[in-house]
């Protein structure tokens, strides 16, 4: 049983765990080059053939519902069972490294910030505190994780603004009276590039803000907190062990 050793052993690495994240994070590099690249863009050029437009359509819709959701969820899964096993060896020296994980997440909750003021798509900030959580969840019980879990999966909280909005009051309307529109110019501007310096600035908190609102608007970071305890629960009941097993039976 290579796979029960190697996940008992307090040194080294696990192979399988380490080919799914370098596999999960060559696919997430590959997908947002070509989205802000052009390979997926809107602006296709002319086709040659008939059968060209169909074909473009057939492989946006496989990388998009097929491919690139994929390597998400192996990454966020990853997360949580990355999660465990620091602990669970830890745990077998008799050391709690939970203070040592709140440290790192400390570390990639800066690197986060910082890397999000050059790009605002950056997840590794949105990570850092959905690790915080999972550290918070750590001792609780594995039916509790596995009804968050699944609450989570099903959209459950994405509808409690939804139902707070419905048993408060709601808010009295004021009608603000705009001024008129400008008329539009004959010839539109081109585009202005902001500096490093004006790319910064709005990154640092219109960036950020805005980034945490299609979090929690597209239900995102609730499917992603939803995968990280996936995998600790993964990790916790010895998954991967018990598949060993199986498979040398």
């Amino acid at each position: 049983m290579e796979m029960n050793k190697t996940l008992a052993s307090s040194g080294g690495r696990i192979t399988v765990i380490d080919a799914l994240r370098g596999f999960s994070l060559i696919g997430i590099c590959l997908i947002h080059g070509m989205q802000h690249f052009g390979a997926m863009g809107t602006m296709a050029p002319q086709a040659m053939f008939p059968w060209e437009g169909t074909l473009d359509e057939i492989f946006r819709w496989f990388i998009n519902y097929l491919v690139f959701g994929k390597f998400f969820i192996i990454f966020s899964c990853l997360f949580g069972l990355s999660f465990f096993i620091q602990m669970d060896r830890a745990a077998q020296k008799g050391v709690d490294f939970r203070p040592r994980f709140l440290w790192r997440l400390v570390l990639l909750l800066v690197i986060g910030f910082v890397h999000g003021l050059l790009v605002r798509v950056d997840i590794l900030l949105v990570y850092a505190l959905l690790g915080f959580v999972l550290v918070l969840m750590y001792k609780w019980p594995t039916k509790l994780l596995v009804g968050i879990t699944l609450f989570l999966f099903l959209g459950g909280a994405s509808l409690i603004p939804v139902a707070y909005k419905a048993v408060t009051a709601p808010a009295v309307e004021q009608v603000v009276e705009r001024p008129a529109a400008a008329p539009i110019a004959r010839a539109e501007a081109p585009r202005r590039v902001p500096t490093l310096a004006e790319t910064i600035e709005n990154n640092a908190w219109d960036g950020l803000v805005g980034k945490m609102n299609f979090q929690f608007a597209s239900g995102r970071i609730y499917l992603t907190l939803g995968l990280f305890i996936l995998g600790f629960i993964v990790g916790r009941i010895r998954l991967f062990q018990r598949l060993d097993e199986c498979y040398d039976n």
